[in-house]
C-alpha cells in the first residue's frame, strides 16, 4: 500500500488545481467583504492640501524661539493673530514673521506656515496669542501628498475589502472597483441515517449538522451557498444532485468517501466526469478526504469530506478554504499557521498528524493555547468552545506549559 499523502503536499495540489474566478465591477457600497481583482493606483494626492492636524494656531516655528517675539520668562513667544481659517475654507493671506493664524482641525494651512501650535498650549489676549510651548517645524500639520502621490499603489489585487479599505477608496474618489466573483459553493450531505435538523431522528438516525456547518464556513469565507439537501446512499439519488452541484465553482459532499459498502461518492463523481486528484491524506481527523476536478470552460472543484462533523470542519479549514482563497486571488492561498505557547502541560499520542480542537487566546506578547476535551471526529460538542486547533505531529512528546506549539485559528 503506497504511503498516504501528507497535508502539505495535499495543500500544494489544491493550490495548483484551483483557478482564478472571473472579475466583475461592483459599486463601492457593495464591495464589503469582496476581494480586489486588480491593483488600485491613486489618481490624486492625499491629503489634497497642506492641512492642520489639530485646533490651534498656524505659525512660523522659527518665531517661537526668536528673542524678537518672546513675551516674558513664562512664555515662549507673543504673536499677532491676523486671521482665522475653518475647515472647508481657503486662507485669504499667509503667515508673516511675528504672526499667527487661528486654525481648525483639517483646515488648509496659510502660506508660510511651518508648524501648528495646539490651542491648549496658548493663551489668547485680544489680537495677540501667547505661546507656552516650543514646537519644531512640521509639528501638528501634514503636507499635501505626504500620505500618497498620484501614481502610488493604494491597494493590491487580492486584498480583502474591509471598512477601512472602502474608506481609503472613497478618499481617492473611487466609486466602483473590479473584484473577483464570489465563489458559488454547492453542499450535499449524503447518508441513509440523516434527517433535517427540524425533524426528530428515528432509530439509527441523526440530524444533518454538516450542511449547516459547511454553509456557515463557506459564507464566512466569502462564498454564495447553494444547499442541495440530503442524498440517500444510492447512485440514483446521488447522480442528479451531483450534476446540479457541478454547476457551481465548488461542490462539497459529506459522507460516503471512506471504504464502506455504501461509500458511493467516488463512483458517482467519476460517472459525472469528475477526475480524482487525490483520496486519503495522512491526518486525523479527516483521513478519507477526497479531492477532484470536473474540467471544462467552467471547472468545478469537488471535495468529498468525511461524514463525521469535526473531520468535515477540519478538512474545510485546511483544504476547502485554501481552494477558495486561490479562486479569489488571496495570497498566500494557504493560511499560515500561528505559534502559541502551551497554556498547560499537554500529552497527546497518535500515529497520525492530528489537528485537535483548541482554545487560542491572544495575549501580549504571544498567544497561548490549550486543548479542548475531545472524544474524536464525531464529537461536535468539543468545537463549541474551541476557536481553532493545535497541530500535534505523530508520536508527539509531552508538551510542557510554555512550550511553543503550531496552531490554526478558525475563521
Amino acid at each position: 500500500m503506497p504511503p498516504l499523502l501528507d497535508v502539505a503536499s495535499a495543500l500544494e495540489i489544491v493550490v495548483r488545481t484551483a483557478h482564478r474566478l472571473p472579475e466583475e465591477v461592483v459599486p463601492l457600497g457593495d464591495v464589503l467583504g469582496r476581494v480586489l481583482a486588480r491593483d488600485v493606483v491613486s489618481r490624486v494626492a492625499s491629503p489634497p492640501f497642506d492641512k492642520a492636524l489639530m485646533d490651534g494656531y498656524a505659525v512660523r516655528a522659527e518665531d517661537l524661539d526668536s528673542p524678537e517675539y518672546q513675551g516674558g520668562s513664562s512664555n515662549v513667544a507673543s504673536l499677532k493673530v491676523v486671521g482665522t481659517v475653518y475647515a472647508g475654507q481657503v486662507p485669504d493671506r499667509g503667515v508673516e514673521a511675528g504672526e499667527a493664524v487661528q486654525i481648525m482641525t483639517g483646515a488648509p494651512l496659510p502660506v508660510g506656515t511651518t508648524a501648528v501650535v495646539k490651542v491648549e498650549s496658548t493663551t489668547r489676549d485680544g489680537d495677540m496669542v501667547l505661546v507656552h510651548e516650543l514646537v519644531r517645524a512640521g509639528a501638528n500639520l501634514i503636507r499635501q501628498g505626504a500620505v500618497m502621490q498620484p501614481g502610488d499603489s493604494a491597494l493590491a489585487a487580492g486584498t480583502l475589502l474591509m471598512p477601512q479599505q472602502l474608506a481609503g477608496l472613497a478618499e481617492l474618489g473611487v466609486t466602483s472597483v473590479a473584484v473577483r466573483r464570489r465563489p458559488r459553493v454547492a453542499i450535499l450531505a449524503t447518508g441513509d441515517e440523516l434527517v433535517p435538523p427540524d425533524q426528530t431522528p428515528g432509530p439509527g438516525q441523526i440530524r444533518n449538522t454538516n450542511a449547516t456547518l459547511l454553509a456557515g464556513q463557506a459564507r464566512l469565507a466569502g462564498c454564495e451557498v447553494h444547499p442541495l439537501g440530503i442524498a440517500r446512499d444510492t447512485l440514483g439519488e446521488l447522480a442528479p444532485r451531483i450534476v446540479e452541484g457541478l454547476k457551481c465553482d465548488l461542490l462539497l459532499l459529506t459522507g460516503g468517501v471512506s471504504a464502506g459498502l455504501l461509500d458511493l461518492v467516488p463512483q458517482a463523481l467519476a460517472s459525472a466526469g469528475v477526475q480524482q486528484v487525490f483520496h486519503n491524506v495522512d491526518m486525523k481527523p479527516g483521513k478519507p478526504v477526497w479531492f477532484g476536478l470536473r474540467p471544462g470552460a467552467e471547472p468545478c472543484l469537488v471535495f468529498g469530506l468525511p461524514g463525521n462533523p469535526v473531520s468535515s470542519m477540519v478538512c474545510f479549514e485546511l483544504f476547502v478554504k485554501t481552494a477558495i482563497r486561490q479562486l479569489l486571488g488571496i495570497a498566500p492561498a494557504v493560511v499560515p499557521p500561528l505559534t502559541a505557547m502551551a497554556a498547560v502541560d499537554e500529552t497527546y499520542t497518535s500515529d497520525r498528524p492530528t489537528f485537535h480542537p483548541a482554545l487560542i487566546e491572544f495575549h501580549s506578547p504571544s498567544a497561548i493555547a490549550r486543548t479542548i476535551p475531545w472524544q474524536g471526529s464525531s464529537d461536535l460538542k468539543a468545537t463549541l468552545s474551541a476557536n481553532g486547533m493545535i497541530y500535534f505531529p505523530p508520536s508527539t512528546q509531552p508538551v510542557k506549559q510554555g512550550d511553543p506549539m503550531i496552531v490554526h485559528k478558525w475563521n
